[in-house]
């Protein structure tokens, strides 16, 4: 089934969940995660895409269920990530 995209919220936002029980597309900017936020995907493959940075720190983020971290760009993105991101 195709991902559906989350629209960006008011930033940041402590908690991101899925908006359908099939894949969803996280897109987010540092600026969008709160410190000791989560995102929470759903039972398909979920995705989160990093936009507008080449880096992008995840360590105070609990990720649960995405299973696909992409950068948005075409350059090279560094992921910061904790041993619990993974």
């Amino acid at each position: 089934m195709p991902a559906r995209d989350s629209p960006l919220p008011s930033r940041p936002r402590q908690k991101w969940l899925p908006r359908a029980s099939t894949a969803t597309t996280f897109k987010v900017d540092q600026a969008d995660l709160a410190s000791g936020g989560t995102i929470l995907g759903s039972s398909g493959a979920d995705k989160l895409i990093i936009t507008g940075a080449t880096i992008i720190d995840l360590s105070s983020t609990s990720l649960s269920s995405v299973e696909i971290l992409q950068a948005g760009t075409t350059s090279d993105t560094v992921f910061v990530l904790t041993q619990k991101n993974l």
